[in-house]
């Protein structure tokens, strides 16, 4: 729909789009697991996280 003002358009009014559902984090929860020593090959990477 337009609304016009003395023949000139002014202002449209068009249907909202439909919301997007949230992204879910933590899809992929107990699908794999990850080491306690994944960073112990790495001595730099290591270090870094711990520094914070």
């Amino acid at each position: 729909m337009v609304i016009a003002r003395k023949g000139r358009p002014v202002a449209r009014i068009t249907s909202l789009d439909t919301p997007q559902p949230p992204r879910r984090l933590g899809v992929a929860r107990g699908q794999f697991s990850v080491p306690d020593d994944i960073d112990a090959a790495n001595p730099l990477i290591a270090e870094l996280f711990e520094r914070g």
